[in-house]
């Protein structure tokens, strides 16, 4: 080691960490005459030094007073944290004083963890991923994801691009009640499956079409004025659209509540005529009258040549999870969401015919779509974008953009940001990845997880996050995800209620088939039981132990 290129070395350096080895050790006068050399070099240029020395060998008399001693790596481990703690402060400090706004912890806003209640402010700090420019292009029909992975943030992003041209029309649907009740309890059990996909494919094509006239309808509502030819189409379809009386409902809701009514009427009207026989089905044509209130050959036409004075049109549909009923997933669930893909396919595929650029995606979770591909074997094939985040590094970029909208340079990094919101570790890790190791990788768990540690920061008047902050806030949102937990086990099986709640000063590990007896308490099959044993993987309240190894993050569970 030259003296020119140790001088280089401290010069570019934050901080040192240099050993010093015991007499007894071989070469130990030559290294530790580098290392005096080296530490005198940073100590003389201001640099952050730690020395360390075994304790089987006396230090040098001018470093004696603040070398660090260790008698076993545990304690080197305590020296280095404490050293990168101050390190970091001293790094965060430097970067502070290039902000002019010292109360930046309680000035900080990064929106709503919830898309749907910042859609005004969304499009400054999203982060356009892969999945997101995919969608953009058209080359999915399906977006999945689990709950707090960015579905719906995605959702609004297309609909707020894609609406800035105003030759295409955005159809964008959140049919939160999307099985009515009436439908359900006075056709559809009434009928074979077969039967029931007709049917319900049917309501859906018809709805959608429905849909797109009404939203072309509201969008031109004065730019039809300007062009001649586009005002004789819009005439001739606000004509057609104003005849059905599902024209006059107020929203989407609405509008899928009459045409179901209607529907339950006219059934109910046939299996009177038909009261005699023991056998009573629906023909096709008889399923093609309960669902169109108009000729749906001739508005499928005029639709289609308005849309040919357009661009494109998209059809995106949202929030089809909070249709489901309380008491779980049912098979009926399933099929009416199939029905409303099949229904989509048909639509594009008819328009596409007629050289309509169109393309329509569907958003659900995962959960869903896996009973989807178990329950129709031709849903594998579909062209889907998995919101599914994986890398830490991602969810710190998603974290940046948003912290950048606010009083932050926009050239600086993630860590220069963090150095000034928080310590820099906790318990031996770095906060960052502490926090984000508990937000079951979900940028909407994250963002609560952050914001309830720096409210308790700001709460206590800290100028960043400190431990205790840190603690105080994960304990909090850790009730949160617990809640949250319950309700979406729920989603899967009613009788499953607070079953978590079981596992409160339990042993924390357990055998499968332990498991599966403390739910049999709860009257659960075996079948229900592994059910909620896959979720309970699948959402990180378990986790497998392999061989000897065993995270006490998770309750372990021994499969065996």
């Amino acid at each position: 080691m030259s003296a020119p290129f140790a001088m280089e070395q401290v010069s570019k350096s934050l901080g040192m960490i240099v050993p010093i080895l015991s007499s007894d050790e071989k070469d130990a006068d030559i290294h530790n005459i580098r290392a005096a050399f080296v530490a005198g070099l940073a100590y003389g240029l201001g640099k952050k030094l730690l020395l360390i020395q075994n304790d089987g060998g006396p230090a040098p008399l001018d470093v004696r007073d603040f070398v660090q001693t260790y008698r076993n790596f545990t304690q080197i481990d305590e020296f280095v944290h404490d050293f990168a703690f101050e390190f970091y402060e001293l790094k965060g400090s430097a970067v502070r004083e290039e902000i002019e706004n010292k109360n930046f912890l309680a000035d900080l806003r990064l929106g709503d963890p919830m898309a749907e209640n910042e859609d005004s402010t969304l499009s400054q700090y999203y982060l356009r991923t892969d999945e997101f420019h995919r969608a953009m292009r058209g080359e999915v029909n399906l977006i999945v994801g689990r709950k707090g992975t960015g579905k719906t943030a995605l959702f609004l992003q297309l609909v707020s691009r894609f609406s800035q041209n105003n030759k295409n029309i955005v159809v964008d649907l959140h049919p939160e009640a999307f099985q009515p009740p009436k439908l359900k309890d006075d056709v559809l059990s009434y009928l074979a499956e077969e039967a029931q996909s007709h049917l319900i494919t049917a309501l859906w094509e018809y709805i959608i079409l429905m849909e797109i006239c009404y939203k072309i309808l509201e969008k031109d509502k004065k730019f039809h004025y300007r062009d001649v030819k586009l005002k004789r189409l819009y005439d001739d379809l606000e004509s057609s659209f104003g005849s059905d009386s599902l024209g006059e409902a107020a929203d989407f809701s609405e509008r899928l509540s009459i045409l179901s009514e209607s529907i339950a009427e006219k059934f109910h009207e046939i299996k009177l005529s038909d009261a005699g026989s023991s056998d009573f089905k629906l023909s096709n044509s008889q399923i093609t009258q309960l669902i169109y209130l108009s000729d749906i050959r001739q508005l499928r036409e005029k639709v289609t040549q308005y849309l040919l004075q357009k661009d494109s049109i998209w059809i995106l549909l949202d929030n089809l999870d909070k249709g489901w009923a309380s008491d779980g997933v049912s098979k009926t669930d399933v099929l009416m969401l199939r029905c409303l893909i099949d229904a989509n396919r048909k639509i594009q595929r008819e328009l596409s015919k007629k050289a309509v650029l169109i393309s329509a995606i569907v958003f659900i979770r995962n959960d869903i779509y896996e009973l989807l591909v178990r329950r129709s074997s031709d849903f594998g094939k579909e062209l889907r974008a998995s919101l599914d985040w994986q890398d830490r590094d991602l969810l710190r970029e998603m974290m940046r953009k948003r912290f950048v909208q606010n009083d932050f340079y926009k050239d600086k990094t993630f860590s220069d940001i963090w150095s000034v919101l928080c310590i820099s570790h906790i318990l031996g890790e770095e906060t960052s990845n502490y926090i984000i190791d508990r937000c079951l990788m979900r940028p909407r768990n994250l963002l609560k997880a952050f914001s309830l540690c720096r409210g308790i920061a700001v709460n206590m008047g800290h100028d960043s996050i400190l431990r205790d902050d840190i603690i105080k806030g994960l304990e909090a949102y850790s009730n949160d995800v617990l809640a949250d937990a319950n309700r979406e086990l729920i989603d899967i099986e009613v009788d499953a209620d607070k079953i978590l709640y079981r596992f409160f000063e339990e042993n924390e590990v357990h055998r499968k088939t332990e498991v599966i007896s403390m739910f049999a308490k709860h009257k659960l099959t075996n079948e229900k039981s592994l059910q909620i044993v896959n979720h309970l993987l699948y959402y990180g309240f378990f986790g497998i132990r392999r061989g000897g190894h065993q995270d006490l993050s998770y309750i372990i569970l021994d499969m065996t």
